[in-house]
């Protein structure tokens, strides 16, 4: 490398790394599949049509001399192949539901704006296969609505939670690209390896700090929570006599003024009973009355 005396370019550069090349785009969303999106299996079926194409008009180019009887079986398989990835990729298509426009473009601003090269694999399967490219939006699309419903209870988790995947999504992306390292036309294929590992690593020890800041604030929280609740339970202990002799005190008095109102109410009735009454007053029997008309008989004869 130092005897050229040229610079060699960052191994991620796109003089490097060829979007276009098919086998380069096929082998990059294989391990995409592996390494981060467990939907995007049908990425690959998807494009083995367009590559197989690609693949025998540049075997047909370079290889004149081999026999028809090759060439023919290559091109019978390749066609056995997309005929294939055509079928599940129907079977797949007849099971996704509808998404609306509205929808695919806010998943796609937000792959562009938090990881553009995972915009650019979108931008691909939409091209290839659009049941894939569907569940990948729904995949967005659930990750969106769960970072906005941590946003909406807590700004500060949200934003963490963000940065978190953002991190996470490179770091698979680098480690699809180390895993296919042999594969990229690089002057140095060992310096290249030591460079993805290298940023790797970073990216790795930022994810750490990352975790490692939200969890001592989230321990930071969950401690003046505490010690709000200790000094609650303090406060109460402090109280807890007190309140409970006030509310028997009130409860004694409460007790005693009822019973004061009943003996009253006896007292009255006690009264009330044992009162003597007057002869003018107290009513007269049948003897009585027939002894008072008797006189007065007496004094009606002549």
């Amino acid at each position: 490398m130092g005897t050229t005396g040229q610079t060699m370019q960052p191994p991620f550069s796109h003089e490097h790394f060829r979007w276009s090349t098919p086998v380069c785009v096929r082998s990059m969303l294989l391990l995409w599949t592996v390494l981060c999106w467990p939907l995007a299996g049908g990425m690959i079926r998807a494009q083995e049509s367009s590559v197989s194409k690609a693949e025998t008009n540049t075997d047909s180019t370079k290889l004149n001399d081999q026999s028809s009887a090759k060439s023919s079986s290559k091109t019978q398989a390749n066609s056995t192949r997309a005929n294939s990835s055509a079928n599940s990729s129907s079977a797949n298509s007849s099971r996704e539901p509808s998404l609306t426009p509205v929808q695919i473009q806010r998943a796609k601003e937000f792959a562009a704006t938090h990881h553009p090269e995972l915009g650019e694999l979108l931008g691909r399967l939409e091209s290839y296969d659009e049941p894939s490219f569907v569940e990948a939006i729904q995949e967005l699309l659930r990750t969106m609505d769960r970072l906005e419903k941590l946003s909406e209870k807590n700004t500060e988790r949200g934003r963490v939670e963000l940065e978190d995947w953002k991190l996470t999504s490179r770091i698979r992306l680098l480690a699809a690209r180390l895993a296919m390292a042999d594969a990229l036309p690089v002057e140095n294929l060992e310096a290249s390896s030591r460079t993805i590992k290298q940023e790797i690593r970073e990216l790795l020890i930022e994810r750490a700090e990352l975790r490692k800041s939200s969890l001592t604030a989230e321990r930071l929280r969950l401690q003046d929570r505490l010690e709000k609740v200790n000094r609650q339970l303090s406060e109460l202990s402090e109280r807890e006599r007190q309140n409970i002799e006030r509310e028997l005190d009130r409860l004694e008095a409460n007790a005693s003024q009822a019973k004061t109102r009943q003996k009253a109410a006896q007292k009255e009735k006690s009264s009330l009973n044992t009162k003597p009454r007057s002869p003018s007053n107290a009513p007269q029997s049948d003897s009585t009355k027939q002894a008072a008309e008797k006189p007065a008989k007496n004094n009606q004869k002549p």
